[in-house]
């Protein structure tokens, strides 16, 4: 599991060599188109060959971004990929007619720059996996660019002719391109993913994140969160010393054999023996024989031994017909359990760990991490009447454990942080359920939904201030182009400062 969900994380953050391949070309086309207007042989009659590159970069390396204009107006729909597309039209038309007016040479460095922001968008887009890119964009965006476009263009036509009208007009096209729109959402889930590999945490969708940003309270499963998720031996008790190490070696050898945690646990304490005629008993334990020897290990009551409160299980062990003693098991508090529920604490969360054990073993690895409620003895049932009551109260509770073992509690969850998520809607999923991962898994979750929101914030601003400004002929369409860079560099830039996911190191001993 670890490795698969690793791998995808890692699988969204590696470049599509399609769409690179248009990138390549793109910026390839553009410079020689620009080499090509400095040829003087070019300027007697050949003042055309220079938007050959232009055009093969507009049309092909483009082509994406114009199928995506024509699909959405085939619905009905305007979505600002039909500003990108009518933009980089006009801007070549615009550049063609400069061919013979001799001010192509100017012309074309902005049809070529126009033209890399575009495909740059698109392959951000294709790496990041996004389905729509322009989710959270206000509708009106494209109407209003197409407007203000068409608006200038008439104006400027009846009141100093149609060059000054189109030079306009491709002004406001250009500026109103919307890369750095496209791109505010796939830059920030791109770095993201870079971020989230190193723990194994599968992309999350803008729902999700929207829940980890308002979550109050969150829910920890012990087993695997705050605890390693496996059962450890804590103490052996021989009712005769001499006999520890039959003790030992007998409950360790059957135990090779069983599936069950607490076996696995005991199993550790020696090699695999000869075991023979095993028999699982239900409720009960395990019986066989290791190297001929009548062996059983389970419930005190079952083999004949009084049951001794304290923490963890106890398991007694019979040999030959005979007690030799007990073995008691219980979970291991993670190292950096206490560190982690601090670190959850800092984000402004309230922990309340659940667990399926007595009171008094609950209790304690309440208190070794830190956790001030706690509620044991809780199954399934249980932690969804928890999470409901919570909810009621007006929390609003995410819950992080295993969704194998208790799925119907993290779907009542508003949130679920697991190892392996139900759908990509369905909560965070990560590759292990430590307290530090989930609460790395939050903050990054957070981080990048912060990012989004500044991203098209930027993206909105980078449209909407200059329009006006090359609407009203002040903004020629050279240095248009440019100023339609600057909030797609603004966007790349906070993508990038999405923080990386820091592992807390456990305090160090006392």
């Amino acid at each position: 599991m670890t490795h698969s969900l690793t791998a995808a994380s890692v699988e969204v953050a590696r470049p599509s060599l399609g769409i690179s391949a248009r990138l390549v070309a793109a910026a390839l086309l553009g410079a020689a188109a620009v080499l090509a207007t400095l040829v003087p042989a070019l300027d007697d009659g050949l003042a055309w060959v220079p938007l050959v590159p232009v055009a093969a970069a507009v049309t092909w390396c483009a082509l994406p971004t114009h199928l995506a204009a024509a699909r959405v107006i085939a619905v009905g729909r305007w979505s600002p990929d039909v500003l990108a597309s009518v933009g980089l039209v006009a801007a070549l038309a615009w550049s063609a007619a400069g061919a013979f007016d001799g001010s192509e040479p100017a012309r074309l460095a902005p049809v070529a720059l126009a033209t890399v922001l575009v495909v740059g968008a698109q392959q951000i887009v294709r790496e990041s996996g996004t389905d729509d890119p322009y989710a959270g964009t206000p509708g009106w965006i494209t109407p209003l660019g197409l407007a203000v476009s068409v608006a200038t263009l008439a104006g400027w036509w009846l009141a100093d002719g149609p060059r000054p009208g189109a030079s306009a007009a491709v002004s406001t096209l250009l500026v109103a391109a919307p890369a750095a729109l496209r791109v505010a959402g796939p830059a920030a889930l791109l770095v993201a993913a870079r971020r989230g590999a190193g723990i194994g945490m599968a992309p999350a969708d803008e729902p999700t994140m929207d829940v980890a940003a308002r979550i109050d309270t969150i829910v920890l499963d012990q087993h695997g969160t705050v605890t390693t998720g496996e059962l450890t031996v804590t103490s052996i008790d021989a009712v005769d010393p001499e006999h520890l190490r039959n003790l030992r070696w007998f409950a360790g050898a059957l135990e090779h054999v069983s599936e069950h945690p607490i076996g696995r646990a005991i199993a550790k304490l020696s090699a695999p023996g000869r075991v023979t005629n095993v028999v699982q008993q239900p409720g009960l334990g395990i019986s066989g024989s290791v190297d001929r020897h009548p062996v059983r290990v389970g419930l005190p009551s079952w083999i004949g031994i009084d049951h001794a409160d304290g923490l963890g299980t106890q398991v007694a062990v019979e040999v030959d017909g005979r007690a030799l003693g007990s073995i008691r098991v219980a979970d291991t508090l993670r190292s950096d359990a206490r560190v982690g529920v601090e670190q959850l604490r800092t984000l402004g969360l309230d922990p309340v760990l659940v667990s399926d054990r007595p009171e008094a073993d609950t209790s304690f690895i309440a208190a070794g991490s830190g956790i001030v409620t706690s509620h044991p003895d809780v199954m399934t049932h249980g932690q969804i009447a928890l999470i409901e009551r919570l909810r009621a109260d007006g929390r609003i509770v995410a819950m992080a454990g295993d969704r194998g073992r208790h799925p119907a509690a993290m779907q009542a969850a508003d949130l679920s942080i697991s190892i392996a998520a139900a759908s990509p809607g369905d909560g965070i999923a990560v590759a292990e359920i430590d307290v530090c991962t989930v609460a790395g898994a939050i903050a990054l979750a957070r981080g990048t939904r912060a990012a989004i929101r500044t991203n098209r914030l930027w993206g909105l601003t980078g449209m909407l201030v200059p329009l006006p400004f090359a609407a009203a002929g002040l903004l020629d369409p050279v240095l248009a182009a440019p100023v339609a860079l600057v909030p797609l560099l603004a966007v790349g830039v906070r993508s990038l400062r999405i923080p990386p996911v820091q592992r807390p190191r456990p305090a160090a001993p006392a």
